[in-house]
């Protein structure tokens, strides 16, 4: 089944990336002082990342963007992990 163009398996990256994207934003917020030009740049960048990557966006998305979403995703479970999913505003370990 296709959807606007897509398979299945890239709507279902493309929703677990969204979320993992939208972690991402708040714990950038929340450690940079509450500061929303962090999260704009971020957003941008992101934007910006798959335009940009070598081939452009349909190479982003080849093989149902299992690489270009994993990596996304993985840093989200890292925060997650490192700073806690109750707080998000301070690192959970001493260094």
């Amino acid at each position: 089944m296709m959807e606007l163009g897509q398979t299945r398996s890239l709507m279902a990256w493309g929703f677990c990336v969204t979320v993992a994207f939208r972690i991402l934003c708040v714990w950038l917020y929340n450690n940079t002082g509450k500061s929303v030009f962090g999260v704009i740049l971020f957003h941008a960048a992101g934007n910006t990342g798959r335009s940009i990557f070598p081939g452009g966006r349909s190479c982003f998305e080849m093989g149902n963007a299992v690489v270009g979403y994993s990596i996304i995703i993985l840093t989200a479970v890292i925060v997650i992990f490192l700073w806690g999913r109750k707080t998000f505003s301070k690192f959970r370990y001493t260094v």
